[in-house]
């Protein structure tokens, strides 16, 4: 009896500290820190960076580690978080720059970041005008293929940073085709990508979108052709390409009955071939032309430079010919008619050559009465498979067509 008082004495005072005990372990164990990783990725903010340059990180986002109450944690998303460099004085060129992450509720601490540190890349910004080129995915109605009639406006500026507008030769407007057998105008939006394919994404297009005419055609079926490289540049000196080799050789290709025929091969993407002294194997993409489908899975080949050094080089003149010319149109000009090449190799053969018998061509495919410039094929005509080509000038041919 007399436990049993004393455990029930006083016991409204006893049950009020219980329950004073509970809310307190209550309190205490909802609102303990926790450490854990934020699930999101944070953007990482170039800040301070001075007018006319842009900044490239190896790193866009961050991710975090943080210290807050349960209560604080319900309610956390990517907008509670900052993540920046600063680049403040900075001048073009590159740097290692530590990430500061900030957090807008106090509650939450940012304990630990990843990466830390981040390479910044700093360039000029660069504009320049661009032709605009379309690209069609997918395919028209069976029996049908799509072309470009007109394109407004035909170029586009460029702007971005200077190592990317560099790789911009081209604006691309993608049209999706999806059963069309009737003629249709598309408004599409504008992408730039290098040679090997890869999509520059830090360039801006003015105007951002074009208008696109597109006429609707029976298509003449299908058709083989070769795949010709095209390159800029010169080689090293005293070096010279002595063979190559392309994977696949060539491409199948569908098109209106007209353009199908006038397409003898596809050429590639510019292969810039700039002070190589040794064998080289390049991925770049295909210059598809306007009006031309092509069939096969992927427009990437592999190109094999074999580089040799010479034994003997000596200059020619070679003619420039003119290929794929509308039926219906005529040259008014070529300036110049014909090219310098510098071919290097045996002494005997470079002196059995008759350059009379030596051609290069340019590809007039789908080019409208006007005048402009336009790129040659870098493969000779004519020219001994043992000899190798060091340089050409000029780069380009200026061409004035007109009407019959």
């Amino acid at each position: 009896m007399k436990l049993s008082k004393k455990i029930f004495s006083n016991w409204p005072s006893k049950l009020i500290s219980v329950i004073i005990a509970l809310v307190i372990w209550i309190y205490t164990t909802t609102n303990a820190s926790s450490v854990v990783n934020f699930p999101g990725k944070i953007i990482i903010e170039p800040r301070n960076i001075q007018g006319g340059l842009v900044a490239l990180l190896d790193n866009d986002s961050v991710s975090i580690k943080i210290r807050s109450d349960s209560i604080a944690l319900k309610d956390i998303s990517t907008d509670n978080f900052k993540a920046f460099v600063d680049l403040s004085g900075l001048s073009s060129g590159t740097y290692e720059k530590d990430v500061t992450v900030t957090s807008a509720n106090s509650n939450i601490q940012i304990i630990d970041r990843d990466p830390r540190v981040v390479t910044v890349k700093i360039e000029p910004i660069v504009t320049k005008t661009v032709p605009v080129r379309v690209k069609f995915e997918a395919k028209a109605a069976d029996g049908f293929s799509a072309i470009e009639k007109t394109i407004s406006p035909p170029e586009v500026e460029v702007q971005g940073p200077e190592s990317e507008i560099k790789l911009a030769n081209e604006a691309v407007a993608t049209i999706k085709l999806s059963g069309e057998n009737n003629n249709f105008t598309k408004v599409a939006s504008l992408s730039a990508f290098s040679a090997d394919g890869e999509q520059l994404k830090d360039i801006k297009f003015y105007p951002s979108e074009v208008s696109v005419d597109v006429v609707v055609d029976k298509t003449a079926g299908t058709k083989t052709v070769s795949i010709k490289p095209v390159f800029q540049g010169n080689l090293a000196d005293g070096y010279a390409i002595s063979s190559v080799t392309i994977d696949p050789e060539t491409a199948l290709i569908s098109g209106s009955a007209n353009t199908i025929a006038q397409t003898k091969y596809i050429e590639t993407k510019l292969i810039d071939i700039s002070g190589l002294n040794q064998t080289k194997t390049i991925t770049i993409s295909l210059n598809i032309p306007s009006g031309i489908v092509l069939e096969d899975k992927t427009n990437l080949v592999k190109v094999t430079l074999t580089i040799s050094q010479v034994e003997a080089v000596e200059n020619f003149s070679i003619k420039v010919n003119p290929v794929n010319l509308s039926a219906d149109q005529r040259i008014i000009s070529i300036a110049p008619p014909s090219i310098q090449a510098t071919i290097a190799g045996s002494r005997d053969l470079l002196d059995s050559i008759n350059s009379d018998l030596l051609s290069v061509d340019i590809d007039l495919t789908n080019r409208k009465n006007s005048t402009f410039s336009i790129p040659y094929s870098k493969t000779i005509n004519g020219l001994p498979g043992s000899l190798s080509v060091i340089s050409f000038s000029p780069e380009t041919i200026s061409v004035q067509l007109g009407n019959k």
